[in-house]
């Protein structure tokens, strides 16, 4: 699967903790946050503080996410916002500057904190269930380490029901499963053009897996069950390119 790419470097020296990991449950949306040192060596200083925090604005919900750096009293991060669309079940994914203050995210309070601004956040956009986006959030300048976010948005409860099974189901998964085969014929061709000594056996792993998905399948005669085994098994593949690729 192709991930969407925010960048927001942040020149200026500082340092961060690895391995952060946090979830955040909203109403009907799990957001997952992984965050990691690319490279790991050398280590970082733990000199910040970095956390999430569950967030409503009007309609919607979400995450604001924060790092702040102890030694300098600086502070940067980003609110996300997400809205489930319910007939599709995907998501409508809006960044904006964080908005909360330092007493609101409880940083120590005798302290003159300052707000890094961030330069710039993308237009919202809708994306899949289980889809991952990452942010390059800071850069040092001096070892071109970056922090990176790694978000990820689950459903928490079911994506297709309605009070019509047979219609409303129908209708919503197959859209989800257009929505799922567009991601999956962009990870393939991301796949050949990555590794395009081996784009042979990338084109040719994608149609047997494509035969085996007819195989296990097309065989059900309930056509809610048929495209709910679909969709599962083109969301597996999409996660499969994206480890193996």
């Amino acid at each position: 699967m192709k991930k969407a790419i925010l960048f927001l470097a942040i020149v200026t020296a500082a340092n961060a903790q690895t391995g952060f990991s946090s979830t955040v449950t909203l109403r009907d949306t799990k957001v997952t946050v992984q965050s990691n040192i690319e490279p790991s060596t050398p280590p970082m200083a733990a000199t910040f503080r970095t956390g999430t925090r569950a967030v409503v604005k009007g309609n919607s919900d979400g995450m604001q996410r924060y790092l702040a750096d102890l030694s300098d009293n600086q502070y940067f991060g980003y609110d996300l916002l997400v809205e489930r669309i319910p007939a599709t079940g995907n998501y409508l994914v809006t960044f904006s500057s964080l908005s909360a203050t330092p007493t609101e995210l409880g940083l120590p309070p005798s302290r003159d904190w300052k707000l890094i601004p961030a330069p710039g956040f993308p237009a919202p956009q809708v994306v899949l269930p289980r889809y991952t986006m990452v942010l390059d959030l800071f850069q040092n300048p001096r070892t071109g380490q970056k922090l990176v976010d790694c978000v990820r948005l689950e459903a928490t409860t079911p994506q297709c029901s309605g009070q019509d099974p047979g219609k409303q189901d129908i209708a919503c998964l197959s859209s989800l499963l257009e929505d799922a085969n567009r991601v999956l014929a962009k990870a393939v061709d991301s796949s050949a053009k990555q590794q395009s000594s081996r784009e042979t056996s990338i084109r040719q792993s994608q149609l047997t897996w494509s035969r085996y998905k007819a195989d296990v399948c097309n065989p059900m005669q309930d056509e809610a069950q048929r495209l709910q085994c679909e969709l599962i098994l083109t969301n597996s593949r999409i996660d499969e390119l994206k480890k193996i690729y």
